[in-house]
């Protein structure tokens, strides 16, 4: 076997290790549909969602039945009040990224001492940049497309706006206190109340169980072990979400872990020795701190964790922290096809498919800088469009960041 054709037979087997990867990296990928994009469509899809008025008082003003006086009057027919429908339009559009790898030499990896592991840290580095990918989309997705972003600004009670910001600077003040189990009891009442469908299962009592994802300081204040699980029956029994969590529920909550949540500092000014985010203004995502930062390696360059992503009071810029709690149908995540290839007798080349999935690419040139196709990458292209199903029953909740 010649090294190009180890290279295009290889990828079928590093598809494998990226399913995996994804799935363990991306919490939330268990409650985010998944489906193509209907290019039937148009460029930018409108989403109709049929409502419909619902009484706004109290039946306490109806009429006594009498006979009628066969003259018409109300009592052999009652005036009717007209429940009028409607619907929300929201629109929603396919964006795209692409990543690869450095060139690879086809001649330098036959005389390279140690060619095959030279290849497989290109495809192991390429393989979890995706996957970081997956799990920040969504993380940035999961406020973007919830409709109610809640604030812990009182010891006890959950404040919370309703808006499509991307952001936090729509709320009307800053969190003051840590996120706790009163905050989580007036919310899960409300969401029993509002979005029953948004639960991923029941206890053996009958108590509808809704996922929480945060980070772990936070989920061990909430979840300590004197608290009592509770067995979740779940709706969808391929559901992985017991899993990535602690694997049942306490007080009608599942908690599920997410390592790297959304944490707010003032990354923007942190050179001009900010006293850090002190106005809900600044809640933008400049002041997303990253968890990872790039260096120089003794060759080429390295990744690393971010000192700035833990809290203050530990040497970091961390002052707020999200919280996610996100049921299914929510929103899903539609991604391009690949087909149509042809137009007539015209045919492109395209990616495999717009998921991340990689291919081996080394086309030759006609005088140029592959005439030999002894030189190729491994690529993988992006084309995702977020679907808003019921954003009105996802929640984002900005908190005191816990280490």
């Amino acid at each position: 076997m010649n090294v190009n054709t180890y290279f295009q037979e290889r990828v079928n087997q590093f598809h494998k290790n990226i399913y995996g990867k994804v799935l363990r990296a991306n919490p939330y990928q268990a409650v985010i549909p998944m489906s193509a994009f209907d290019l039937s469509e148009g460029r930018t899809p409108v989403v109709r969602t049929m409502t419909h008025e619902l009484p706004t008082g109290y039946p306490t003003a109806l009429t006594k039945v009498q006979v009628s006086t066969g003259t018409g009057d109300p009592y052999c027919a009652p005036t009717a009040t007209v429940i009028k429908r409607g619907e929300v339009q929201r629109s929603f559009d396919l964006y795209q990224t692409a990543f690869r790898t450095d060139t690879v030499c086809v001649s330098d990896l036959k005389r390279a001492e140690m060619a095959a592991s030279a290849v497989k840290a290109q495809e192991r580095g390429l393989t979890e940049h995706t996957t970081v990918f997956w799990g920040d989309y969504a993380r940035v997705k999961n406020v973007e497309m919830v409709d109610n972003k809640a604030y812990t600004n009182h010891a006890t009670d959950l404040n919370s706006v309703v808006n499509q910001d991307a952001d936090f600077t729509g709320i009307t003040a800053l969190p003051t206190s840590a996120l706790g189990w009163s905050h989580m009891r007036q919310l899960y009442w409300q969401l029993a109340r509002e979005s029953p469908e948004s639960a991923i299962g029941t206890t053996s009592d009958g108590k509808l169980v809704f996922p929480i994802f945060a980070g772990p300081g936070i989920l061990n204040s909430l979840f300590t072990d004197t608290e009592v699980k509770q067995e979740v029956r779940y709706f969808d029994p391929k559901s992985n979400l017991a899993v990535l969590g602690y694997g049942g529920s306490v007080n009608g909550f599942m908690p599920v872990i997410d390592l790297y949540a959304l944490r707010f500092g003032d990354v923007a000014n942190v050179d001009t020795q900010s006293d850090g985010v002190d106005a809900v203004s600044e809640l933008t995502v400049a002041n997303l701190i990253y968890p990872t930062v790039n260096s120089n390696a003794t060759v080429g360059r390295k990744h690393g964790f971010n000192p700035q992503f833990k809290t203050v009071s530990r040497g970091g810029l961390a002052q707020y922290e999200v919280v996610t709690v996100l049921g299914p149908q929510v929103y899903e995540n539609k991604f391009e096809s690949v087909s149509p290839g042809s137009f007539s007798k015209a045919e492109f080349n395209q990616p495999k498919n717009y998921i991340g999935e990689f291919q081996w690419i080394n086309n030759k040139t006609f005088e140029g800088d592959n005439d030999l196709g002894n030189k190729g990458y491994y690529r993988s292209d992006i084309r995702v469009a977020s679907k808003p199903i019921y954003p009105e029953n996802g929640w984002s909740i900005l908190t005191l960041a816990v280490d």
